[in-house]
């Protein structure tokens, strides 16, 4: 009977073997969709205007705000914007920023349409904005385009007046599915 048992747990465990090394196998032989990253750099000016659907808001002496920004892009990315912005200045002085940003025009020798998130910060109203980017989505030529990087630079003095910043960062295209 002791051999009996143990001779089934002996296919159990040799079945399950087999089954591991099948998946294994399996997954090295599925190729690497996406293409090569590729560096971009390049330019956006902006120009920041209040949000006439958006508020203003005065809490434990932060100031929230919502904008809008009209931007043209140079460099890696050649097109326009239009951005929905949250900007809040703390009672420290330090600045923070979150953006939806709705590009259209070129990226790679790509045309279409992307949706990005920018996240920033600048210690007060004097110093350069540093941040982030990421691609959340595409649309027609760039619609299997992915990438994130950084942006820095002194953005703009105020509403309505023109502000600079570079951003850097690395994009691929993963194969369309």
């Amino acid at each position: 009977l002791k051999s009996g048992k143990g001779a089934h747990k002996m296919r159990k465990i040799s079945l399950l073997l087999l089954v591991v090394m099948v998946v294994l196998a399996l997954m090295q032989s599925i190729p690497v969709a996406a293409s090569t990253p590729t560096d971009v750099i390049g330019t956006m000016k902006y120009t920041p205007l209040p949000d006439p659907e958006g508020e203003t808001k005065i809490a434990g002496g932060n100031t929230f705000l919502d904008t809008i920004e009209y931007s043209s892009w140079e460099g890696s990315f050649e097109g326009v914007s239009f951005d929905e912005c949250n900007v809040v200045i703390h009672r420290s002085g330090a600045w923070a920023y979150n953006a939806i940003v709705y590009f259209e025009g070129s990226v790679s020798g790509q045309t279409g349409k992307l949706t990005m998130r920018f996240t920033g910060s600048r210690p007060d109203a004097l110093s350069d904005w540093e941040g982030s980017w990421v691609i959340l989505n595409g649309a027609d030529g760039l619609a299997n385009l992915h990438g994130q990087g950084i942006f820095y630079g002194p953005g703009s003095p105020g509403f309505g007046e023109v502000g600079e910043v570079t951003y850097k960062g690395q994009v691929h295209f993963d194969p369309a599915g």
